[in-house]
């Protein structure tokens, strides 16, 4: 579902969200602290103390649910770009096994003659590329996209909420790999800092961007 818009250069970002469910943020973060939640981050929960759907997206199943649907393509005119990291990663049979979505949604892309296996840095168009983020899966890439002299990182699922933005070293419970994950989202959030994107978007936050207060404290302002 559409939600947040902003404007870069001559470009439109549209924050879209794929589904949502409620989670405890203890249970969405084992590392963090309920208590830390409570009394720093009580604007990213809703009155139950669940983390609010405007700040944090967990869907009901894998992020490739929408690949296919009634056996055809969602998306019917789509090239469907996965990074051969991922797909090497997903296709092994013991993965396979504990995860059906790939057999349903991920392997008949292959067999339609719609997919695109990419690696690293690769331009989508002239404005838009992918960004290698491993650590939420081993392939995992976010996108950079310029217009007009402006840049906007989307993260993706290389962060999932605003709190780690000061809290960087909380990792979903859903990183395949949560050491390699942290390590991204230093170098990830750090880089507005240095000019490399003037904005930041995600599945979680919808369009912010990303400062650091003069005590040192980083946030994402959405």
């Amino acid at each position: 579902m559409a939600g947040e818009v902003a404007t870069m250069g001559n470009a439109r970002i549209v924050s879209v969200s794929d589904g949502h469910r409620d989670m405890n943020p203890t249970e969405a973060f084992p590392a963090s602290d309920e208590s830390v939640w409570r009394a720093e981050r009580a604007e990213l929960l809703d009155g139950a103390g669940m983390i609010h759907p405007r700040f944090g997206s967990f869907e009901l199943s894998s992020g490739d649910k929408w690949n296919m649907s009634d056996g055809n393509p969602t998306f019917s005119n789509a090239r469907y770009l996965v990074t051969k990291t991922d797909w090497d990663h997903w296709t092994q049979p013991e993965i396979r096994a504990d995860a059906p979505h790939v057999d349903a949604q991920m392997l008949p892309l292959e067999s339609l003659n719609v997919l695109d296996l990419i690696d690293g840095e690769y331009d989508v168009t002239d404005e838009v590329k992918t960004t290698p983020t491993p650590g939420h899966t081993p392939g995992h890439v976010s996108l950079t996209a310029s217009s007009g002299g402006e840049t906007a990182f989307a993260l993706v699922d290389a962060a999932r909420s605003p709190a780690q933005a000061h809290y960087t070293d909380w990792s979903p419970a859903f990183d395949t790999a949560p050491d390699w994950a942290r390590q991204t989202r230093h170098w990830v959030l750090d880089a507005p800092e240095e000019g490399a994107a003037a904005a930041l978007t995600s599945n979680a936050a919808g369009v912010g961007e990303a400062v650091r207060h003069d005590g040192g404290e980083r946030v994402i302002i959405v």
